[in-house]
């Protein structure tokens, strides 16, 4: 019977409902793994490996964090005093 289940299950229109209170704890993981990758390919150098890598993990968190606070400005500062018709 899971096994059905499993089968039938599509991950981007019917999220596992498991993570959905702590999504963005796989921000820091993702964020790690796509700087590797990334760094991995395109320096022509691995002296500066680790340090590139943290330094662009930090980058993308900081965007996200940015991301966050300006949307959220956006939704309860601005969106309210807009007209409605």
């Amino acid at each position: 019977m899971m096994l059905h289940a499993l089968l039938a299950w599509t991950p981007f229109l019917d999220p596992m409902p498991a993570a959905g209170r702590y999504w963005w704890t796989f921000l820091l993981p993702l964020a790690f793994l796509l700087s590797m990758a990334w760094k991995a390919v395109r320096l022509p150098k691995m002296e500066h490996y680790w340090r590139d890598v943290l330094s662009m993990t930090g980058q993308i968190l900081a965007a996200i964090v940015a991301l966050a606070i300006g949307l959220y400005i956006l939704m309860i500062l601005v969106m309210p005093h807009l007209p409605a018709d």
